[in-house]
């Protein structure tokens, strides 16, 4: 009777566990294509910060050589390059490996970051999605140039360092074939202010390109009522706030920036960003609700008192801000924009050649505010819309109880991926997903964490747990309301995200009563 016992216990945990979890990474599977596993590779090779920003190149080198895995040719064998990014082996997988150092802190990097170690692979292991792009973009990190930024640049640099003469691709063809790429990702509330140096060194000019750039980015945005708020700090010898964050139409939003002048003066980025913090406090909606604060800080010069932006930045910190810094030409303090920006630097810290680089940059800035994750207190309710292909992202603490997720869908449909690892799971990368609404799930702490409890008299210990909820209706926007709780608090119906058949639960009840025999 043990045994039996034994057996149904085990029987039971593995049910279980077979319905709670469905991970999932397509990263590492070997054929796997398509843009989200294409953006889930790029997203994870920038955010490991073992390269250099490669200013969406990697991403669109993806499109250009196999439309994101979905050309016919793309694994095929004995045809030219393999994988995603089409690297050859013979060439450049071979480079990848001759260069190969354990004390490289590229190669000691992928092997810290991703547990590969590079000197053992062969070229079949391009197959899978992510070791194609580390073989990419270790080629381009091989290149003395610098990656420049516009795609007509970029078209020149592909076929002259990564294509080459023995392609047979053409500058005008990545040109053609980068234009069809679209952005895919939105986000369906934040409240985001930009902070912008308007001092005597930018000059009236360069003001109106950033100025243009603000414009172009807020046009694309969600903006309303419901959706995204947007303010506008502008900043010499003093700041001034030109659009207040609030209940403002898109229309009226425009406007203000668009009538914007250019100042001139000295450089106080401390009082700039103490003003925009402020503006935070009054207007802004709270992130504990799921709503990220975001600041996007733009300057081309060094501050007067770098001292007092280092203090003022950090005062910024405390307050659950996500801040992006922008350096623009030469003269800026790099210290500086670290300071300002949030950790990772490798992710929030952008230098642009002069202010020509706008024009290239909004889709990059896009990308990034969208993948903005926010702390979110465990038992808050929230109600959010989405459309079709919007995206939120909330960062939920889990303790040694784990956690419980709701997610009610009133209109429309609406996704979910929950992750213990990923910032921004999706339907590529991800640990659980509800793809429907009225369900729930139970996500239980990691054996890790236990095991750290059971070790420590601390009882404030955390794991993070990341979700993303992507709309998926078209034409209308779809509405939600999401709720985490500690510990396991739903039943059994609608588990997971999935309803249990009845032959399930009674094989349920059945181990069960076997237990008690």
């Amino acid at each position: 009777m043990k045994v039996l016992q034994i057996i149904a216990t085990s029987l039971v945990l593995a049910l279980v566990m077979t319905i709670v979890k469905c991970q999932l990474d397509l990263t590492m599977q070997a054929n796997a294509k398509g843009s989200a596993v294409v953006k889930a590779v790029v997203d994870k090779i920038h955010e490991s910060c073992i390269f250099l920003d490669d200013k969406q190149l990697l991403r669109r080198i993806a499109w250009v050589e196999s439309k994101d895995g979905n050309d016919a040719n793309t694994y095929r064998a004995g045809y030219g390059g393999i994988g995603i990014w089409q690297v050859d082996c013979d060439t450049g997988f071979a480079e990848t490996q001759r260069r190969y150092s354990a004390s490289s802190s590229k190669y000691s990097g992928i092997l810290q970051k991703f547990s590969i170690n590079w000197s053992t692979l062969t070229c079949q292991d391009l197959l899978k999605p992510l070791y194609s792009g580390l073989a990419a973009r270790l080629l381009l990190s091989f290149k003395t140039e610098a990656i420049p930024r516009s795609v007509s640049a970029q078209a020149t640099y592909w076929k002259t360092h990564y294509n080459t003469a023995a392609g047979n691709g053409t500058a005008q063809k990545f040109i053609d074939d980068v234009s069809q790429i679209t952005s895919g990702c939105s986000l369906g509330k934040a409240d985001i202010v930009f902070v912008l140096d308007s001092s005597g060194s930018v000059g009236s000019s360069n003001f109106d390109q950033m100025r243009t750039f603000v414009s172009t980015v807020v046009d694309a945005l969600d903006v309303g009522i419901t959706g995204i708020h947007v303010g506008v700090v502008r900043y010499a010898s003093s700041p001034t706030i030109i659009q207040k964050l609030g209940n403002y139409t898109k229309t009226y939003v425009l406007s203000s920036i668009n009538a914007m002048n250019y100042s001139s003066g000295g450089t106080d980025t401390d009082e700039a960003i103490d003003l925009m913090v402020s503006m935070f406090d009054a207007y802004g909606r709270p992130t504990t609700s799921g709503i990220p604060n975001i600041a996007i800080v733009v300057t081309d010069g060094q501050s007067n008192d770098q001292y007092a932006t280092i203090l003022a930045a950090n005062r910024m910190h405390l307050k659950n801000i996500t801040a992006f810094a922008i350096g623009v030409g030469s003269g800026f303090s790099t210290t500086e924009l670290n300071a300002i920006a949030t950790a990772p630097d490798c992710v929030h810290v952008f230098d642009l050649a002069g202010f020509s680089d706008f024009t290239d940059f909004k889709t990059e800035i896009e990308e990034r505010t969208c993948k903005v994750t926010t702390q979110t207190d465990v038992g808050t309710e929230i109600r959010g819309e989405l459309k079709h292909g919007q995206q939120q992202l909330y960062t939920f603490q889990m303790t040694e109880k784990g956690l419980s997720l709701k997610l009610d869908v009133q209109v429309g449909s609406v996704y979910m991926y929950a992750s213990l690892t990923v910032e921004s799971p999706s339907e590529a990368v991800y640990d659980y997903k509800i793809t429907s609404g009225g369900k729930s799930l139970y996500i239980p702490p990691p054996a890790q964490s236990l095991r750290k409890r059971r070790a420590t008299t601390s009882t404030n210990t955390t794991t993070p747990v990341y979700t993303a909820l992507v709309g998926k209706t078209n034409g209308t926007k779809s509405s939600f309301v999401l709720k985490a709780d500690h510990g396991n608090i739903y039943t059994l119906m609608g588990h997971s995200g999935q309803n249990w058949p009845k032959p399930a639960l009674y094989l349920i009840m059945f181990l069960i009563a076997i237990n008690f025999l």
